[in-house]
């Protein structure tokens, strides 16, 4: 299973948490994951709730999680 997500963040977003893509079908697409729409406003959400950027790799895991 690891090694299906580490294959998925891979294709997605190079292993980058700051990847962003501005118009991923009409709204911004962002992180390791890639979250669009309502999934990466709750991202950022997410991360600020605890008082992080939504960039940080452990935010965005704990939020896939």
């Amino acid at each position: 299973m690891a090694e299906g997500i580490a294959d998925s963040v891979g294709r997605e977003s190079g292993f980058r948490p700051a990847a962003w893509n501005p118009d991923d079908k009409g709204s911004p697409s962002g992180g390791y994951y890639q979250h669009h729409a309502t999934r990466l406003t709750g991202l950022q959400n997410f991360a600020a709730d605890q008082g992080k950027s939504w960039t940080d790799p452990n935010m965005q895991n704990q939020f896939a999680l």
